[in-house]
Order: C-alpha cells, then sequence, then structure tokens
C-alpha cells in the first residue's frame, strides 16, 4: 500500500502525468479496501490518503502556472475531474464519522416513526445511543412478550418553541393498570438513575394497541 510518507516526499517531483496516475492508483487501491469492509461506508483512514495525492499535484500546477512554464500541456489536465475528485473525497470523510453502525443496531430494536426527524435527533444527541439500548434491554427485562413493539418518535413540546425530546413508546396489549405499574417498576429500578442529561432528552411511555 502507498504510506502517506511516500506520497508526500516523492509525488511532488513527478510530472504532472505521472501524479495524476498515482491519483487513479490510490482512488483503486481505496475501491479495493471498501469491498473488505463490513461497513457501507470507506474506512476513515483510506480517504485522506487519497486526498494527498491531489496536494502535490495542485502544487505542482501552481508553480508551473506561478513561472509562465508549460502552459500547453496544463491546458490538458483535466480539471474538473480532478475537482469531482476531491469532492467526492470530502464526501466519504464527512460520511466516515456518521453513525451507521449505531443507527443500524438501533433499527434492529427499534421502530423509527417518522424515521428523518429521529435519526437527526440522534445525530445530534449522539450520547443517547449507549442509553437507548440499554432501555430496550430494561423494557425487555420488565414487560417480556407484552412489549409488542418499542418505538422511537421525536416529540415537540407544544408550550415551548422548538423543544423536543426522543420518546421511547412502549406498545403493549396488557391493560392500563398493568401496564403502568411496570412502567413504574422500570423508573424505580433504572430510568431514574440514568444521567440528567439523558433524562432530559428521552422520555419512556407506554401506547396500548
Amino acid at each position: 500500500m502507498i504510506t502517506a510518507h511516500h506520497i508526500s516526499t516523492e509525488s511532488s517531483e513527478l510530472p504532472i502525468e505521472e501524479m495524476i496516475k498515482e491519483k487513479e492508483d490510490l482512488e483503486q487501491v481505496s475501491f479495493v479496501e471498501h469491498l473488505k469492509t463490513s461497513s457501507e461506508f470507506q474506512s476513515p483512514t483510506i480517504a485522506p490518503k487519497i486526498g494527498l495525492a491531489h496536494h502535490p499535484l495542485f502544487h505542482r500546477i501552481s508553480q508551473r502556472l506561478a513561472s509562465g512554464e508549460e502552459i500547453e500541456q496544463l491546458s490538458h489536465i483535466k480539471f474538473k475531474e480532478i475537482l469531482d475528485s476531491m469532492e467526492k473525497i470530502s464526501r466519504l470523510e464527512t460520511l466516515s464519522s456518521y453513525p451507521t453502525l449505531e443507527l443500524e443496531a438501533l433499527e434492529q430494536l427499534y421502530i423509527f416513526r417518522r424515521r428523518s426527524e429521529v435519526i437527526k435527533f440522534l445525530v445530534d444527541n449522539s450520547f443517547l445511543f449507549l442509553p437507548i439500548q440499554e432501555a430496550y434491554e430494561q423494557i425487555r427485562n420488565h414487560f417480556g412478550s407484552s412489549a409488542q413493539q418499542v418505538v422511537l418518535e421525536v416529540v415537540t413540546d407544544p408550550e415551548v418553541a422548538g423543544d423536543q425530546e426522543l420518546v421511547i413508546f412502549i406498545r403493549t396489549n396488557l391493560s392500563p393498570d398493568e401496564a403502568y405499574k411496570k412502567l413504574k417498576q422500570l423508573d424505580e429500578e433504572w430510568w431514574l438513575d440514568a444521567p440528567a442529561n439523558v433524562r432530559k432528552k428521552l422520555c419512556i411511555d407506554v401506547e396500548f394497541e
């Protein structure tokens, strides 16, 4: 594999055509390594290596333009292709930090009601991922099979503009008395010990079928 050190020290001395070829080779390496990963997106360590291949190319172009050399040769370089590649790299770097695996794990447990709102809320409040996973285990421990579904939904407080919280709705076939009894037990044995910042953004309630 081509290392970042190799790119930064030797590529700047290559002819422009060879630097473009090196850039294309690195993109091919990233594609192959991408196929080896279980994630939908590239590993965060791959995209910066691709980007490094472009920096000496742009540096070399700037030098030649400044000196007035090889203008005819430079006119044949596919600038749009290079810029498109750089935009793609930037997008991949952003996606590599996106909590894809955490969201997929929660969707195995919960139904996301108005999915886009739930995902945005979770991304903005990523500290909730672990408490929500633990909440599911606690709900199953207390409600058992009577919890038909467990739903995540973003709810806006009608009395406070812009104030939102994520609600876990336990859809159950229990009677209201039985359901609220189990919910109270869940509160006392686990939920009330959760950190204050979690309880401020997350709520647990029951919903009847």
